[in-house]
């Protein structure tokens, strides 16, 4: 499997102050923003992702962050074999 990025999406009630923390602290860049979600960017390694997602975690349990993996070929075959595999393997509740 040819995985391309792997981004960390963080929850945030409070978009405007994350947003200024990374970028203002810790120097990422913009590189999408569409109101509810923006991904943050590295300016020295433009692999280096960060999302940001508006919500409030109120009646949302364990969502205060999820993982976003862009692979080069999700049709491919072997990506369905191994969530077919993993399907078997773990109890999802």
């Amino acid at each position: 499997l040819n995985i391309k990025r792997v981004v960390p999406n963080i929850t945030s009630a409070r978009l405007n102050e994350s947003r200024a923390f990374y970028t203002e602290f810790l120097g990422f860049q913009v590189v999408m923003d569409m109101d509810w979600i923006i991904t943050l960017a590295s300016s020295t390694n433009p692999t280096a992702q960060i999302s940001l997602v508006r919500g409030n975690r109120s009646g949302i349990e364990h969502q205060d962050m999820t993982v976003s993996i862009e692979v080069a070929d999700v049709d491919g075959g072997t990506c369905q074999r191994r969530l077919a595999r993993l399907s078997d393997q773990v109890s999802v509740d």
